[in-house]
């Protein structure tokens, strides 16, 4: 009886003021303190809160591993720079700082993430890629099932949503090694956040959590023809948390709490927070009816005023970039799978820039 007694007051209590109640948990459950930069693969996901909280426009992280991140362009840091297979760390440096930048302009570009062609990340690629920039273009220009800009770029429909605050949360790291060829590749493997709102006003906020993996070979030398000064994309490969991927119009939709229920789904379920696993584990899989695993849903029951706009288990939907294997050029996939485009390079001889 006394248990049920304290039980039904502390609800109560949350119901009034979820914060402090948060606050009582031990170890800092439901702790704000920020995560140290990553600088290897985790161990395991993000640990779920006993009482996470519901996002909203003042605080667009409740509940959320995200809310412990660092904020844009300044959460993406450029490791040391050492020489590798051959290339000074000078060069290594510069790749890494142009990474970074199309990572930013792709990605973090205010403009871009409102529809805007993404002019500074188009003007990194090397124009020896032939075909790959101009595939690009094309999505911008004429988007479609097999040319979608938000397979590279993060953009949204300006008159459908909006920020729901001016920091967009990043986690991820960038490492080099040597390819098979003696290459220095650069991959870079970060996870955004957005907090999104609905464009016409509201309180519910949403929120699309965005994986990217670029690989960049650093070339180097007369052995390759390349340009000076201009990334050398070697591949793509990333997952879209929070997205309709149905409607192939160049951009990402999210789903809010009435178009979950619209559109109801199961499936396996995914945590778009799990950076211990690979992204390759689950690119290529395309549409999962479900399957997203958000930490931010608001529980129901005594500790929570029901579903809130990112469910733990069902509706959602989830987009992949497949990452096939070389050195068999791919084709388009179709759903929602979204295809790699690589280029080859071969020593001696000029560049094949083929591209699926």
């Amino acid at each position: 009886m006394a248990l049920g007694a304290g039980v039904t007051v502390l609800a109560l209590l949350y119901a009034l003021d979820p914060a402090l109640v948060r606050s009582w948990l031990p170890d800092g459950a439901g702790s704000a303190a920020p995560l140290p930069a990553e600088t290897a693969a985790p161990a395991a996901a993000p640990k779920e809160e006993l009482l996470p909280g519901r996002p909203t426009v003042e605080q667009p992280f409740a509940g959320s591993p995200a809310k412990r991140w660092a904020e844009g362009a300044d959460a993406i840091e450029v490791p040391k720079a050492t020489a590798v297979g051959g290339v000074p760390a000078a060069e290594i440096r510069a790749a890494l700082e142009r990474t970074r930048k199309f990572l930013v302009a792709a990605n973090l570009d205010r403009d871009v993430l409102y529809g805007a062609e993404p002019a500074e990340a188009l003007a990194l690629l090397d124009p020896l890629m032939g075909r790959t920039v101009d595939r690009i273009r094309k999505s911008l220009d004429k988007p479609g099932e097999d040319n979608d800009p938000t397979w590279p770029v993060t953009r949204f429909d300006r008159d459908e949503v909006r920020l729901a605050d001016e920091a967009v949360k990043v986690r991820g790291r960038m490492e080099v090694t040597e390819n098979e060829q003696g290459v220095p590749r650069i991959r870079a493997d970060y996870t955004f956040v957005y907090p999104l709102a609905r464009a016409e006003g509201g309180g519910e906020v949403a929120r699309t959590v965005v994986r990217r993996v670029l690989d960049v070979d650093v070339l180097h030398g007369p052995r390759w023809e390349h340009t000076e000064g201009t990334l050398w994309m070697y591949g793509y490969n990333g997952d879209i948390a929070n997205d309709t991927c149905d409607e192939h119009d160049g951009f990402i939709h999210p789903q809010f709490v009435a178009d979950r229920y619209a559109n109801p789904a199961t499936g396996e379920e995914r945590d778009p927070y799990d950076r211990s696993r690979p992204v390759e584990e689950w690119a290529g899989k395309g549409r999962v009816p479900g399957g997203l695993k958000d930490l931010s849903r608001s529980r129901t029951g005594p500790f929570g005023p029901g579903p809130g706009p990112e469910p733990v288990r069902g509706p959602g939907r989830w987009c992949s970039f497949p990452r096939p294997a070389l050195p068999r050029p791919v084709r388009f996939a179709r759903s929602c799978d979204r295809t790699v485009v690589r280029t080859r390079v071969r020593p001696g001889k000029s560049l094949d820039r083929t591209t699926a």
